[in-house]
């Protein structure tokens, strides 16, 4: 049998093309990583949310965002180069819808909440919210200031917040200025505390903003808000806050030797940078209650203890004492049968303990054996004393419990009116509490009356 073979063989010359496959490469859409809800004080003025760390294109495109704000009234919302700014605004919650979309037009989206809660109560020496009719001002009453100005036309109040405009009938005048006056008598302290802030939109530049601090004996220092060395947002149609802790120590830089315990005339100015707004002027920060005893001092047996507001304090027998800076009534070794223990602050006539439009009362307890042993006791300088019982106020106290709760009630001079109605709440000199026995019980973070 004869086999053939046959072979085909191709030139060289002849063209040949391999059959790849075709690969479509596809632009990814930006990666997300999930917001947790952010919960912040009031009082934090602004907050930063960076997108770029939780937002990725993969291919590094650009990104670009539409941000949804579901409740305008808790915070107002700015985006720039993937960094929300969330100004403050309300208290409440709101959702915060992210839309990032990529140079391919890839898009995706996420949300977060955001929860604005009630802060610590927080009072200030001035406090200027301009919650006053709209209009033209010329004069503008707060409380602790002797008199207020404001100058030029084109300063008034819209909305509650103040306004520096441009005056249609003299547009080339742009020098505004308002100050807040004191007396000597009554002046303004800033050599402890020189706390300061203000809300602001549509400020031109912190280089326009003057400011002028007059002594009742060491004359004036002038600067800049430029000059606190805190950042300021430029042009934001939206308020800012502006906060300073210690506005004290940028004074003394400008004069070291200067007296911040009798200030009489604080005020600022702007030259041009017109229209600019102005809310919530706040200077000085104070208690935000009338008596606050935190016990902060050195563990040890105590017989006096001095509050922001009182003329004296004492507490009496021993027993009584400092630890872990709370307040501990205990059992005397050397007397343990004496079990009744008591403490009162006192106030002058001339500076009494007002309770006739505020009569908030609070305090921490621990270890207390019945609401039935605590008892209070209250004294006017016209009109003698009242006494009642924890038990009496209506307010469910926790007993025998290790660990601190808190007894609140917002109208203790209702209570004492109860026992006596013709109780003079105006003119308190002295307020105490005392227990006959249910040893040991502490105590801590005693508040009366909000300012």
């Amino acid at each position: 049998m004869l086999l053939g073979l046959v072979l085909t063989i191709h030139s060289c010359d002849e063209d040949f093309e391999p059959d790849f496959p075709v690969v479509e490469i596809i632009n990814q859409g930006p990666k997300l990583t999930e917001i947790a809800t952010q919960t912040l004080a009031r009082g934090f003025g602004t907050f930063e949310v960076n997108l770029n760390s939780f937002i990725i294109d993969q291919e590094n495109d650009k990104i670009s965002y539409v941000i949804t704000n579901s409740n305008p009234s808790v915070v107002t919302v700015t985006e720039k180069e993937g960094v929300l700014t969330l100004t403050e605004v309300g208290e409440g919650m709101t959702k915060l819808n992210i839309k990032a979309t990529d140079a391919s037009e890839n898009s995706v989206e996420t949300s977060f909440d955001v929860i604005v809660e009630k802060g610590e109560d927080r009072a200030f020496f001035i406090f200027a919210d301009f919650e006053v009719p709209d209009g033209a001002v010329d004069t503008y009453t707060v409380e602790n200031g002797s008199w207020e100005t404001w100058g030029f036309p084109g300063a008034s109040v819209v909305d509650g917040t103040f306004l520096w405009d441009v005056d249609p009938e003299n547009p080339d005048e742009t020098f505004r200025y308002w100050a807040l006056g004191f007396t000597s008598s009554n002046p303004l302290d800033l050599s402890n505390n020189s706390y300061f802030a203000f809300d602001y939109k549509n400020l031109a530049s912190a280089s326009t903003i003057g400011f002028y601090v007059a002594s009742s004996t060491d004359g004036e220092v002038e600067f800049y808000l430029s000059d606190l060395g805190v950042e300021v947002i430029e042009g934001n149609p939206n308020f800012n806050t502006f906060e300073i802790e210690d506005l004290g120590a940028k004074i003394l830089e400008v004069d070291p030797s200067f007296d911040l315990a009798n200030i009489i005339e604080f005020g600022f100015n702007t030259e041009g940078g017109l229209p600019v707004s102005f809310d919530n002027i706040r200077i000085k920060e104070m208690s935000p209650y009338k008596v606050f005893a935190d016990f902060e001092v050195s563990d040890g047996a105590a017989d006096t203890y001095s509050v922001n507001f009182g003329s004296w304090e004492t507490w009496g027998f021993p027993g009584a004492s400092i630890v872990d800076g709370t307040f501990l009534w205990d059992i005397d070794p050397e007397n343990p049968d004496e079990t009744f223990r008591y403490w009162a602050i006192g106030f002058t006539q001339s500076n009494p303990l007002d309770l006739s439009n505020d009569s908030y009362f609070a305090f921490d307890y621990k270890n207390l054996a019945s609401a039935s042993t605590i008892g209070f006791y209250v004294a006017s300088s016209t009109d003698g004393e009242v006494e009642f019982y924890l038990s009496d106020l209506g307010v469910e106290v926790i007993e025998g419990n290790p660990n601190f709760n808190t007894f609140e009630i917002e109208d203790l001079g209702a209570k004492i009116l109860e026992v006596d109605p013709s109780f003079d709440l105006a003119n308190i000199i002295e307020f105490g509490f005392n227990t006959e026995g249910g040893l040991p019980v502490s105590f801590d973070n005693l508040k009366i009356g909000k300012n």
